[in-house]
């Protein structure tokens, strides 16, 4: 996060220069080492929730090109900071069943997010900064439950791990003006579950675990 677009790593939440951003993208033998680690534990994580839950195995990839073009990277970086303000809004990821024509489409169709036997689209969002004072610095991310309106808030603990399908709504909130100019750091691997079993979709919690509060 030293080499953010802006050159200013405390003034702006925007990002990674294009450069660093391929960098982390990077696959095989250049893989960052710590992105090769996160990536394996998500894995592992994922398919310990699928045998757990009586799956049949499942295999997780990165989001592909063929599914959203080259312009779309498989992974994301974040830093917002509070003079950001009011500068994010609430967005999806990606949507299966919006994807525009494509190798991808051609394969597996425009389908519902979470279809039995589909691919799902899922987001994996890690938060990275060392330390973060909550509730007073803020930044948590938002996800939207657009029929009811219902917002479930989820404070940007250090190391945490939200999971969360690609077309949910959601929202980056900067930092409260308490954190001052310390950026809340974040990673976003974009990835796709695929089922061995046609007729269920891949599960992303443990049985038991009840609903997110």
């Amino acid at each position: 996060f030293s080499d953010t677009l802006s050159g200013e790593p405390a003034s702006s939440g925007v990002g990674l220069r294009p450069a660093r951003l391929a960098a982390l993208c990077a696959e095989g033998r250049d893989t960052p080492p710590a992105v090769a680690e996160l990536e394996a534990r998500v894995g592992a994580y994922l398919r310990a929730v699928d045998a757990a839950s009586g799956g049949g195995g499942v295999d997780v990839c990165r989001m592909p090109e063929a599914a959203l073009g080259p312009e779309v990277t498989p992974l994301a970086a974040n830093a917002p900071v509070s003079s950001d303000g009011e500068a994010y809004g609430w967005h999806i990821d990606a949507d299966p069943a919006l994807l525009p024509p494509s190798p991808w489409t051609d394969c597996f169709g425009r389908y519902p997010n979470r279809s039995p036997g589909k691919p799902r689209f899922v987001t994996a969002l890690v938060y990275l900064s060392p330390e973060w004072r909550w509730p007073e610095w803020g930044a948590q991310t938002r996800c939207l439950d657009p029929p009811t309106g219902e917002v479930l808030a989820v404070p940007p603990a250090p190391g945490r791990l939200l999971l969360m399908d690609q077309d949910i709504s959601h929202a980056v909130t900067a930092p409260a003006a308490a954190a001052g100019d310390t950026p809340r750091y974040s990673l976003v691997l974009k990835l796709c579950l695929h089922s061995h079993r046609r007729s269920v979709a891949p599960p992303l919690a443990m049985p038991g675990w009840g609903p997110a509060s």
